[in-house]
């Protein structure tokens, strides 16, 4: 499929883009610093950035599918005030992907989102998620709710904290959290169930967490 990944350059921006190409996607990197990719087959670049619509809208001709990678970093100003790249670049992927008339949306947010709240690590929920992270989450959140109202085809995917393990293979996605704690994941297997999500429905409409 033809397939646009917003955030390539990002450390699982780079690796979905490395999976979706060597599953065979032809794929178009959607990043402010396409200077950071390697030329191969099958990759095109388009620079720009998802806070600006006209970009976007460019990027998104002749697209099958897109796939969200980005987020907003963990620095002195989203400790102190609530970003919101996630919701305004999410939603402005929505109204160019309504444009151009592709349905297939993969959105990775993260644990801590949504339901999903209170069901990773003592240490994440206690004290990682409410203490430094958590004005990122209500832009996650409200990211949620862009996709969610849409019309399009999505998928959520949230993983878990992240590792820089090597791929596995091996891990878990819960849809059903009831009685569940997740622990972590490595950044190379969710770019693995990120592509997998591309030409697949499995998950359509659901909001899957994935951890080891």
């Amino acid at each position: 499929m033809r397939v646009l990944i917003c955030g390539a350059t990002g450390n699982i921006g780079r690796l979905t883009v490395a999976k979706a190409l060597k599953s065979g996607h032809e794929v178009t990197a959607f990043t402010r610093s396409p200077q950071k990719l390697d030329n191969q087959n099958h990759l095109h670049k388009a620079q720009g950035d998802v806070m600006d619509v006209t970009s976007i809208q460019a990027a998104m001709a002749e697209q099958e599918a897109v796939v969200i990678t980005f987020g907003a970093p963990l620095n002195w100003s989203t400790l102190t005030s609530v970003p919101d790249l996630c919701t305004v670049g999410t939603r402005n992927i929505i109204k160019a992907m309504e444009q151009h008339e592709v349905k297939r949306l993969v959105c990775m947010t993260g644990i801590g989102a949504g339901d999903s709240k209170g069901h990773g690590r003592f240490i994440f929920d206690n004290l990682i998620l409410p203490i430094m992270l958590g004005r990122i989450y209500v832009d996650k959140n409200r990211q949620e709710q862009e996709v969610m109202q849409s019309d399009l085809d999505w998928t959520i995917v949230r993983p878990t904290e992240l590792t820089d393990e090597p791929e596995s293979g091996d891990y878990r996605v819960l849809v059903n959290l009831e009685g569940k704690k997740a622990k972590t994941i490595s950044r190379a297997d969710v770019a693995d169930f990120l592509v997998q999500q591309i030409d697949s429905d499995r998950y359509l409409h659901q909001t899957p967490l994935i951890t080891t």
